[in-house]
């Protein structure tokens, strides 16, 4: 072959590659673009939140996570109907279910609710109270959620639905005061729960106090609202307990040696009631 018809098949050759690659391939079949935002119950975006798809039961969730404006986006998402769910720190999970069509994409809207507080300072008698424990269960039902007062009675209970809550507040059997006195002081009370929170002021009912002279051993109380309670008590010191709601109580003392004693009493609304126990001969 000569040389000029060698030229010419590689011309050729050449015409015909760059044809063929010019051809556009036939794209393989493809779903749908998912794309969507998260935003919080006051319609904010939530950026950083993790987002799952759940499409079809045996397929694994996919996920993805929120960026700017709180959009997110799933590509090639089959035909049919999916659920989204959403969750970020301080909020509450949300979910929807969106029906995706055959078309190039469709668009979602992703509720979720941010959690609220309850904050604010336990006191009696304008004293910090230091591990009382809070309770809290929104009017509607749902979980209990809980918190402690720390140093000076600050206190803080998250994790909570917006709204009105009732509270409970009690104290450990151990909780004292800066005199050397035990405090009992139940209360329940309405708050309501905010995004934030707004720092209260809580202050238990003085009630009606109790001072328990005993030669050593121990006193078991018992009354109405406040649990069984046992407490040391000192030959020469009594044993002080402030904060008790009104009603009748049994006291029970436990004498080093063995011996038990029983007292019966009506406590007031306020005031100090003196009681005490014989020493034994």
């Amino acid at each position: 072959m000569s040389y000029s018809a060698r030229m010419r098949r590689w011309a050729v050759a050449a015409l015909l590659a760059a044809a063929c690659a010019g051809i556009p391939r036939t794209p393989a079949q493809r779903g749908t673009a998912l794309r969507g935002a998260v935003v919080d119950d006051h319609g904010g975006s939530v950026i950083g939140a993790t987002v799952r798809l759940f499409a079809g039961a045996d397929a694994e969730p996919r996920t993805a996570e929120t960026r700017q404006a709180g959009r997110f986006e799933f590509p090639d998402v089959p035909a049919g109907r999916v659920r989204v769910e959403a969750s970020a720190s301080g909020c509450f999970p949300g979910s929807t279910e969106v029906t995706v069509p055959a078309a190039r994409s469709v668009e979602c809207l992703v509720r979720i609710e941010r959690t609220c507080v309850i904050e604010g300072t336990i006191r009696f008698e304008a004293e910090g109270v230091a591990g009382a424990v809070l309770e809290a269960r929104s009017v509607r039902g749902g979980a209990v959620e809980t918190g402690w007062s720390g140093t000076g009675g600050r206190f803080l209970v998250g994790g909570l639905h917006k709204g009105p809550h009732r509270v409970a507040v009690t104290l450990p059997p151990d909780a004292r005061l800066g005199d050397g006195s035990y405090v009992v002081a139940p209360i329940d009370m309405a708050f309501d729960a905010r995004a934030g929170g707004k720092a209260c002021v809580v202050d238990l009912p003085a009630g009606a106090s109790l001072a328990v002279s005993a030669p050593g051993g121990s006193v078991t109380i018992r009354g109405p609202r406040a649990a069984e309670r046992r407490y040391p008590v000192e030959p020469g010191a009594p044993l002080r307990i402030r904060g008790l709601p009104e009603g009748a109580y049994e006291l029970v003392h436990h004498a080093p040696d063995g011996r038990e004693s029983t007292m019966k009493l009506e406590l007031p609304e306020s005031g100090t009631i003196d009681a005490a126990f014989p020493t034994a001969e």
